[in-house]
């Protein structure tokens, strides 16, 4: 009886890598590419990069978080609303977030300041977290919130500011513009997205 050996070339990936590509694979049937130590047999499998031209492509990466962050938040949170994480934002992180930067403003450049600026970069984690607990529980991706994002953005190019106010913001003038102005800049822009 003759006994076949196969050398394999290992190349390690960090888990959650490993753990999209196993997904991926058992929904096609594959699952008798995984050998006894969890390495994947690649014989007749190809990995192609993702085309980073399209949303979906741009966006993989973040949507992935973004699943795996919400598997956590539903297991120790439960079925709660969206606007759960939306008063948690309003009632407490943006108010720390403030507090830092307010902070920051009165601390030379030194170990302090640096210690702020992690700290706060800290709170915006907070507050990302919380939004995009808040953007899944509304059933939509970080990928399209983006695209949104893009198109509000050449939107609020498009308007005219008024002065920035005591507290640091301003508002967009209204005069003149109705849904259907808006209607129309968001479908513009939707085709200069996507084109």
């Amino acid at each position: 009886m003759t006994t076949a050996t196969r050398t394999y070339a290992t190349m390690e990936i960090p888990m959650e890598m490993w753990a999209v590509i196993r997904d991926k694979l058992m929904d096609a049937g594959y699952d008798q590419a995984f050998m006894d130590n969890n390495a994947l047999d690649m014989h007749g499998i190809a990995i192609v990069p993702i085309d980073e031209s399209t949303n979906e492509g741009a966006y993989a990466m973040l949507n992935f978080f973004q699943r795996r962050q919400y598997e956590w938040s539903k297991r120790v949170f439960g079925d709660r609303p969206a606007n759960g994480p939306l008063k948690h934002l309003q009632m407490s992180e943006v108010d720390e977030c403030i507090e830092k930067i307010d902070a920051l403003k009165t601390v030379e450049p030194g170990p302090e300041r640096n210690e702020l600026h992690v700290s706060l970069r800290m709170e915006y984690a907070d507050c990302y977290l919380l939004l995009q607990d808040a953007i899944s529980r509304s059933d939509m991706t970080i990928g399209e919130v983006i695209v949104a994002a893009h198109a509000k953005h050449l939107i609020n190019e498009k308007r005219q500011w008024g002065a920035v106010n005591e507290h640091g913001f301003s508002e967009h003038v209204r005069s003149g513009e109705t849904d259907a102005t808006v209607t129309t800049m968001i479908d513009d822009m939707n085709g200069k997205i996507e084109g």
